[in-house]
């Protein structure tokens, strides 16, 4: 069964030299790009589908994946965090998308030049210990974490059902399609 897996080992020569048009590099001040999310809360196969779509996002955006703290997942026993499905720490994953925790995040961004950087560090303190707590099965107030993080953040706007990505390399490149019609343009903004 594993070798029909399509992210299986060995990938082709043409995955492994892949890289996205869309991957927009650091800025210039060296400073990283993240993405950091919420799991999808329903069955596995939503959770699998959404953390797909994330992973997508952040490859085609250039930006670093946070993967939030291990928690229950519906139906599954445990706490689990998505490394333990996903080879998301192997060499070769890596090469192709920088993946960290959630520590590695927050000890990052609350150390001098971070987008958390603070004199106070309660408010570190306080999140590594949710962290922890994740980690090791005890309580989880994950919405304290994602809730002091969006309010640090730019949080986009989608919403579900009402809004869609398109990474199309010729608009990218050269701008909007001349070919396409106000009345597609008008229901693509919308």
């Amino acid at each position: 069964m594993s070798s029909l897996a399509y992210w299986n080992s060995p990938q082709g020569s043409r995955d492994q030299a892949f890289v996205s048009p869309f991957n927009v590099p650091s800025s210039t001040e060296g400073k990283r790009k993240y993405l950091t999310f919420e799991a999808d809360e329903g069955g596995w196969n939503n959770i699998r589908m959404s953390f797909e779509n994330i992973i997508v996002v952040a490859a085609a955006t250039g930006r670093d994946l946070v993967l939030p703290p291990s928690q229950d997942m519906y139906l599954l026993q445990n706490k689990n965090s998505f490394d333990n499905f996903y080879p998301l720490f192997s060499e070769e994953f890596q090469k192709r998308m920088r993946v960290i925790t959630m520590k590695q995040f927050l000890d990052d961004q609350f150390a001098k030049g971070g987008y958390f950087e603070t004199e106070d560090s309660s408010d570190k303190e306080k999140l590594l210990n949710i962290v922890n707590a994740c980690e090791t099965g005890k309580h989880c107030d994950s919405a304290t974490l994602f809730r002091f993080i969006r309010s640090k953040s730019y949080v986009s706007k989608l919403k579900d059902m009402k809004n869609c990505l398109v990474f199309d390399e010729q608009a990218f490149n050269n701008g909007p399609s001349a070919i396409t019609s106000r009345s597609i343009k008008k229901g693509i903004e919308r």
